[in-house]
């Protein structure tokens, strides 16, 4: 704080014990999360878990490039310890527009973050494919009734009348489809 002539007359400070939040942000994501927050320069401010062994240090070149180069926020895939992991990243400025101060970055194993998104997915295809018996179960049902065996009583009443007997009928209705007038006409023949 300045006094009136511009000269010091105090000074405000303010901490935050960041372990605390990343504990607080990590809680009830899966196993294993790792929340980075690094500076604009690209050094660690804060690692959980691993803050002893990684604050100080600068971030990895290649996610740290990406943050800076990409969108304001974004999801990267990266390899890491042979684990495919993916990271949500948010970049903070102070103003819109501004260079960014400040990165925060989320990464979890992709393995556990689509687990449930594939057990989705294969329950759905499951029942796709269970609707899928059922329809055509049904369609072959179906058809046989109404199509399989009138077309059926056509062919024998075909043969029938290809053999010399005029006086066949196909015992079908008379319906206004197509089947219906081919079994009205070919029942006609004999007459």
């Amino acid at each position: 704080m300045l006094d009136a002539g511009g000269r010091v007359k105090g000074v405000l400070v303010a901490a935050f014990d960041l372990s605390r939040y990343g504990r607080m942000l990590t809680e009830g994501m899966p196993r294993d999360p790792i929340l980075t927050i690094t500076d604009h320069r690209g050094i660690r401010l804060f690692r959980h878990p691993g803050f002893e062994t990684y604050v100080g240090k600068a971030d990895n070149p290649e996610r740290f490039r990406t943050m800076v180069g990409g969108r304001a926020s974004g999801v990267v895939a990266y390899e890491r310890d042979s684990e495919r992991r993916l990271a949500a990243y948010r970049r903070l400025s102070l103003r819109e527009g501004e260079q960014p101060y400040l990165f925060i970055r989320l990464s979890v194993s992709e393995e556990r973050a689509l687990a449930g998104a594939r057990s989705v997915l294969l329950i759905n295809l499951a029942l796709l494919g269970m609707a899928f018996v059922i329809a055509v179960a049904s369609a072959l049902f179906i058809g046989n009734a109404v199509i399989g065996r009138r077309i059926g009583s056509l062919v024998k009443a075909s043969r029938q009348l290809a053999q010399g007997d005029f006086a066949v009928r196909t015992g079908l209705e008379h319906e206004k489809d197509e089947l219906g007038e081919l079994a009205r006409d070919g029942g006609t023949i004999g007459d």
